[in-house]
């Protein structure tokens, strides 16, 4: 099998699939990747591929079937400091098919969550060493006060606490898995089984997929943090836009307090809500498949 370079990677389901293609949209006019994109879906998008892989912006849809979290979920109703996260969004586990055996067909990955914009061309974000790592943002950037015990349901559920700290210390920094770039060689045939197995032993997790990868990957000491510094002029990622600096700053921002008025106006200019009607309309005629509630 031949190894190529990079796979950006994105996972959606049917309620968050606008926000998919607007990403994707992005990456390819102001982040100018012109290489692979995948979009991994689950159960409610699996009749959608063909519709998806005609979309015009070089997408190849991935189906992986989706997580059984219904014991977990009865479970953490029982326990009253369960974040509300864990019921509304119980499809973030998806992510854990990022790790499946079918991406070592390329040599690194870069994740992105749906509803990433991006402001500037990612080159530079996908120079990284990640060599036999994962790079991924601190989550208690910048001034570190959270540490991953803020990810669990400590209080409820003691025994799995220790059992947590006893495999990665509850004090540790920990990372966002709203973007990750990762080198394949960390991934196993097995990987993907493991992470799940995490996340039915700890069901105390209070923020879904990320507590869980992270204490697949830090148990391991794979985790790089994400560079802070400026790289080619702009920084790569943040959450958000801290000052003094504006969006047009970074690479990528997850949630933008403020849009440039540039940027919106290219968004129009290059027809972005005409192009998503059109598929929208190729989208209506297929039978959705039931499927778990809620996104990144």
């Amino acid at each position: 099998m031949r190894v190529r370079d990079t796979c950006v990677v994105l996972v959606t389901n049917r309620s968050h699939l606008e926000r998919c293609f607007l990403t994707v949209w992005q990456l390819r006019w102001f982040g100018q990747y012109r290489g692979d994109i995948v979009v991994i879906v689950g159960d409610d998008l699996r009749t959608a591929m063909p519709a998806i892989a005609r979309s015009g912006l070089g997408v190849t849809p991935q189906y992986f079937p989706e997580l059984d979290r219904s014991e977990a979920l009865a479970r953490a109703k029982e326990a009253p400091h369960t974040s509300e996260v864990v019921f509304t969004k119980p499809f973030q586990f998806h992510k854990v098919h990022l790790f499946d055996a079918f991406f070592k067909q390329w040599r690194k990955v870069l994740y992105v969550d749906t509803k990433m914009r991006v402001f500037n061309p990612i080159r530079p974000l996908l120079e990284l060493d990640c060599e036999n790592s994962l790079i991924a943002h601190s989550d208690a950037f910048p001034d570190y006060t959270r540490t991953l015990d803020s990810q669990f349901n400590t209080k409820d559920f003691p025994d799995l606490t220790k059992e947590i700290d006893a495999l990665v210390p509850l004090k540790s920094d920990y990372f966002q898995t709203g973007m990750i770039l990762f080198d394949t060689k960390i991934i196993s045939e097995t990987m993907v089984d493991e992470i799940v197995d995490l996340a039915h032993r700890f069901i105390n997790s209070n923020s879904n997929e990320q507590a869980i990868i992270n204490l697949w990957v830090q148990a391991r000491k794979l985790w790089k943090k994400l560079p802070t510094s400026p790289a080619g002029g702009k920084l790569l990622y943040d959450y958000w836009e801290r000052e003094p600096f504006s969006a047009e700053d970074y690479l990528l921002l997850k949630y933008p307090r403020v849009i440039p008025t540039s940027q919106k106006r290219k968004l129009a200019a290059w027809g972005f809500s005409v192009y998503w009607r059109i598929l929208t309309r190729r989208l209506s005629r297929i039978q959705p498949q039931s499927s778990l509630r809620g996104g990144d």
